[in-house]
């Protein structure tokens, strides 16, 4: 078995409650009708292919609700996981190399780390529209093994979406695709990886 020593996590869905996609499900009675919309806007704001303005605009178009009334609403719905938090501090008293590789807009997540003290958990954070990479693009995932000077091999990817897992996979690292968290749990023990 490959010695992992490079964790990289998720942030949505895996360090934090997805708050865009909450938000959505508890407000809109037909999302549905807009998810294939709203997944395009999401991926053109967290690729910087368009600003957060433009993305707001284009959502209250959408959906109807004002554009202050959705960012605050997605930013609520925002919570961090305090047992996934509690895992990286440890992962990082054990020396292993920690990244953050995320689809976001950094505007919105740069002041979330900084209040949720979350910054000195990682030796890199990728957040996709600081550098217009969007997962599952495979130089994504380059971009933060550089940042890392890290190997696949040697890393473990962590992320919600089952095309971000195949894609790391397929990189060749090994990746757990985060559903709960017994269930990660018991995948480090499989690993050999006591945190």
């Amino acid at each position: 078995m490959t010695l992992i020593n490079t964790l990289i996590f998720d942030f949505a869905g895996v360090i934090a409650s997805d708050g865009y996609w909450l938000w959505f499900e508890k407000n809109v009675p037909d999302l549905d009708r807009h998810r294939n919309a709203l997944m395009e806007l999401s991926i053109l704001a967290d690729s910087a292919t368009i600003s957060e303005t433009e993305f707001l605009r284009r959502i209250s178009h959408q959906v109807g609700f004002p554009p202050d009334e959705i960012r605050n609403g997605i930013l609520a719905h925002i919570v961090i996981n305090k047992k996934i938090v509690k895992l990286i501090r440890s992962a990082r008293q054990k020396n292993y190399k920690i990244g953050l590789l995320t689809n976001f807009i950094a505007q919105w997540l740069r002041p979330i780390l900084e209040v949720n003290r979350l910054n000195t958990l990682f030796d890199a954070i990728m957040i996709s529209s600081e550098h217009r990479l969007v997962k599952p693009q495979r130089e994504a995932f380059e971009k933060i093994l550089q940042m890392l000077a890290a190997t696949p091999a040697n890393t473990l990817f962590i992320d919600d979406r089952a095309v971000n897992v195949n894609t790391a996979r397929n990189l060749g690292f090994d990746a757990i695709q985060f559903t709960a968290w017994t269930s990660l749990l018991g995948a480090f023990t499989n690993r050999n990886i006591h945190l």
